[in-house]
């Protein structure tokens, strides 16, 4: 599973987008999760997140280089 934090569900709407537009399948090459930054009262404020879970390493290598290398 790759975390990428602090970006707006838009922002991982463009990279899904364009993860789709090289042919990777949802459900079948990847899936995510965006997670809305809130915040608690005990603990503070948490910003957002997105987890993304891959079946083939390959891709997770390749998403790592392009969109997650700043991580």
């Amino acid at each position: 599973m790759i975390r990428l934090n602090g970006k707006k569900a838009g922002e991982i709407l463009d990279i899904v987008k364009e993860m789709r537009d090289y042919g990777w399948k949802q459900g079948i090459d990847f899936d995510f999760a965006f997670h809305n930054s809130h915040w608690d009262a005990m603990t503070g404020g948490e910003e957002s997140f997105t987890n993304f879970t891959f079946h083939n390493e390959k891709l997770a290598t390749m998403f790592i280089l392009k969109w997650a290398s700043n991580v």
